[in-house]
């Protein structure tokens, strides 16, 4: 069964015990960094626990009081509740669920709050992000559009991946890592090992050893191991992924096009015009591109000569 947060639906559980006093039952916590924000997501269930600190390996915080909540806990009578100190409860509705499902559904309702209601500016873009020279590209697409697959082909032609998630942007326009784990679906997989680039390719052997099938909660360090530290870098461009084509292609677009593509999953920039005004300052001091993507190798190295050396000669469409 394919699941998603849009599926949670939103209720009044305050007389519910796990909601109206959580700590209670939490057995397990993890704490993260999320661009300088501590943060602590907690579990009445270790198994769940465990898969979620999986997936955030490289952003535990360890040591640092967090500032801000987020909860995944089961009701015997409502089934899985997800909530953060700042949001209502979403409850699952659905039946039952996987260890791992219930950690992807914490992930997306925890770090949605955790990035909506920041004081420091920072806005996250459901959007790839990939550091080169010394600026960072942000890929931005639609579930399935190929973001992660576009993403480990940057850094397999020496781009460091920031994130294939999260792009976030600070006041001052600068890129910070999230560095979660990376899943990379079967389809992408067998298109990344399709790719024979030449010279030494350590992430291609390891995605060859895989094998088939869908690989979750990968280490963005065990999978790239020639990835560097990472540190905020400037945004230097964007690219709206356009699906795939017979070959890659790319031509300028507007800012404007840029905030259709991503304000409806933006986090961070406020509501309504105020949404609007913060992303079009954010996409108008960057190019824009629309990418159609070829083999993941071929739309990797134009991706990464735009930004480095700027794209061939182009028509800008509105």
């Amino acid at each position: 069964m394919l699941i998603g947060a849009e599926d949670l639906v939103c209720i009044d559980a305050e007389n519910a015990a796990v909601v109206a006093t959580p700590f209670r039952f939490c057995r397990e916590s993890v704490v993260i960094d999320v661009a300088g924000l501590v943060c602590a997501v907690h579990f009445d269930d270790a198994a769940v626990a465990a898969q979620f600190a999986a997936r955030y390996t490289d952003l535990t915080s360890i040591g640092r009081t967090p500032e801000r909540h987020a909860f995944a806990m089961r009701d015997d009578v409502l089934g899985w509740l997800f909530w953060s100190d700042t949001t209502p409860v979403m409850r699952w509705p659905h039946g039952d669920l996987t260890a791992h499902a219930v950690a992807f559904l914490a992930d997306a309702v925890a770090l949605t709050a955790f990035c909506r209601q920041r004081a420091d500016g920072i806005v996250s873009l459901h959007a790839a992000s990939l550091a080169v020279a010394d600026g960072v590209a942000a890929i931005i697409g639609d579930s399935n559009a190929g973001k992660t697959t576009t993403a480990i082909a940057c850094a397999r032609a020496g781009m460091d991946l920031f994130s294939d998630e999260r792009c976030l942007i600070d006041a001052g326009l600068r890129v910070h890592p999230f560095p979660r784990a990376v899943n990379v679906r079967a389809s992408g997989l067998r298109l990344l090992s399709a790719d024979r680039v030449p010279g030494c390719d350590p992430i291609g052997r390891r995605l060859r050893a895989h094998g088939a099938g869908d690989w979750n909660d990968v280490r963005i360090s065990a999978l790239i191991p020639q990835q560097r530290a990472l540190e905020p870098r400037p945004l230097r461009a964007v690219f709206l992924l356009a699906g795939h084509a017979g070959a890659v292609s790319i031509e300028a677009v507007s800012a404007d096009r840029a905030v259709r593509a991503s304000a409806r999953w933006a986090q961070g920039a406020g509501t309504g015009l105020d949404k609007i005004a913060r992303l079009l300052e954010i996409f108008r001091s960057v190019p824009c591109y629309r990418v159609s993507l070829g083999t993941p190798d071929e739309s990797a190295r134009l991706i990464r000569n735009s930004v480095v050396c700027g794209p061939p000669e182009l028509e800008r469409s509105a």
